[in-house]
């Protein structure tokens, strides 16, 4: 980032990690849904503005730019849209001020064991999560399963038959018959054991 001629910071984008928890149920998507559609998504490497440079809600103004640049940037080169701008941050050195004042959201705070940890037990210092979502409809575009070449989004019908209740009257059949088959004692009506 430049201003004036002169380099004020540095920002970093890249795909966004494949598995992160805290996203993953923040977003709530199948696995099969985030195999597919992780790649609408970006991740915030770095941020760094230099020390020497001191302007009042630099930060924040600079985060508030790049959630707009950033998509209309990823279309360009990648040729699809981006719904979701992801980053960390160590809390033992930052507290993550300028990202919650451009309305980033707070996740949650990772386990502290980084990628592919050897063990479960905590190896770093924890991070806390921040999400942006670019769309309003974020979670149900990101949960739809959609083809990776074409972009085409895959619905199922509703099979014949399907009404707009959950449960019908061959429901309690079934779920008795599942017990039966599976060795469970199937309870009838007059309270016996079959």
């Amino acid at each position: 980032m430049k201003a004036g001629g002169q380099a004020i910071g540095c920002l970093a984008w890249s795909s966004a990690p494949r598995h992160l928890k805290l996203r993953d149920r923040y977003i709530g998507w199948s696995d099969e849904a985030r195999q597919r559609n992780v790649h609408l998504l970006a991740y915030n490497t770095r941020f760094l503005i230099l020390p020497w440079v001191r302007v009042d809600h630099l930060a924040s103004h600079i985060l508030g730019r790049m959630a707009q640049r950033v998509p209309q940037d990823w279309q360009r080169l990648y040729a699809h849209p981006i719904y979701w701008l992801e980053t960390f941050v160590d809390t033992e050195r930052f507290r993550g001020t300028c990202y919650r004042a451009a309305n980033w959201q707070v996740i949650g705070t990772t386990a502290g064991r980084g990628y592919r940890a050897p063990t479960f037990k905590q190896t770093r210092s924890a991070k806390q999560m921040l999400g942006l979502p670019l769309d309003r409809n974020f979670r149900e575009i990101l949960q739809r399963l959609r083809c990776n070449l074409c972009g085409e989004v895959f619905t199922a019908q509703e099979p014949n038959g399907v009404g707009p209740e959950k449960y019908d009257e061959t429901t309690a059949a079934m779920i008795a018959l599942l017990k039966y088959g599976s060795g469970m004692p199937f309870y009838r009506p007059g309270g016996s054991l079959t």
